[in-house]
């Protein structure tokens, strides 16, 4: 078989080739029923052609979104509520049709199938159009890469506190995709991991600085400074942190000027924090009754009780 297979490819298909192979397998023992299952599937025949066809339709429609979606689209990100998931991308299509980041990794996994499958290096086109289309799918995986570390950044973010995070979604900015070139994407996830790098350090300062901002994350920081500058009701969640930590909100002085860049915010509200509550601590101390302790000696003991 492995000779005949050699044979085939190197020379042009013929119908007497086939027929050649069959013959050689009737004479296998192996194959002694081949012909009953040959019977069998031909009166599935009509079934198998249906599916091969609805499989090729839809590896066809795989196709044109992949290059759909690279042609012309507009790419955003956006906060959502889920209990697992804190940020998604909306790909906007012409037609109107938002892609989320589920469908754009179901979608990124098929091309990664497709690039590697048979079904790319061995379709009835040419070898110019086959590595094109093979280029369309590795962009598209590259795409989908850089959103999902795009939106991998912008969580780390968040749940690091960074007060800036609401000026990268979708309000704010989005980014075009043309012509299968996405340069300000790129750019902006390279942004944002810089950003993230340098936060990161700059807490990890800050804890160390100042103890009390270790209790807290995400926007909890922004939570209290607002309460501090703001001074709204009881039930504002900034003041309900504070006494979490035992700091009394109403000793704290009402502050009118902010600074305005995230690093000098956090480091003002590490120096609030710290100078609060160390005079919480001195106030505590100064409530606790001293007791003195003598050493003396038996008759010391009866003299002080007469």
């Amino acid at each position: 078989m492995r000779e005949k297979h050699k044979i085939l490819k190197d020379t042009p298909f013929q119908l007497e080739h086939v027929v050649d192979c069959f013959t050689d397998v009737w004479k296998n023992d192996q194959f002694i029923n081949l012909l009953k299952c040959l019977e069998s599937s031909s009166l599935a025949l009509s079934s198998i052609k249906r599916i091969h066809l609805q499989l090729t339709n839809k590896e066809h429609q795989k196709r044109r979104r992949f290059a759909d979606i690279l042609q012309k689209s507009t790419v955003c990100f956006v906060r959502v509520r889920h209990l697992e998931t804190i940020f998604d991308v909306h790909v906007e299509l012409p037609s109107q049709q938002i892609i989320t980041i589920s469908d754009l990794s179901e979608l990124r996994d098929r091309a990664c199938l497709l690039e590697h499958s048979s079904n790319v290096n061995k379709r009835n086109v040419s070898e110019a159009e086959s590595e094109r289309d093979k280029e369309i799918l590795r962009n598209f995986i590259r795409l989908t890469s850089i959103v999902e570390s795009t939106i991998e950044v912008l969580t780390n973010l968040y749940m690091a506190g960074h007060p800036s995070v609401s000026e990268f979604l979708a309000d704010q900015i989005k980014f075009s995709c043309n012509n299968g070139f996405y340069i300000e994407l790129v750019q902006h996830s390279k942004m944002l991991t810089n950003l993230f790098s340098d936060w990161e350090k700059k807490l990890c300062v800050m804890y160390e600085t100042h103890i009390s901002l270790t209790y807290f994350s995400d926007d909890q920081f922004w939570q209290i400074e607002d309460y501090i500058y703001h001074r709204s009701s009881f039930s504002h969640p900034g003041y309900h942190l504070l006494k979490f930590i035992g700091i009394d909100p109403n000793h704290i002085q009402q502050l009118s000027k902010k600074p305005q860049t995230p690093e000098d915010r956090l480091e003002n509200l590490g120096r609030i924090l710290s100078r609060e509550k160390q005079t919480f601590i001195l106030q505590e101390n100064l409530k606790i009754k001293k007791c003195l302790l003598v050493e003396t000696m038996n008759d010391g003991v009866l003299r002080a009780i007469l």
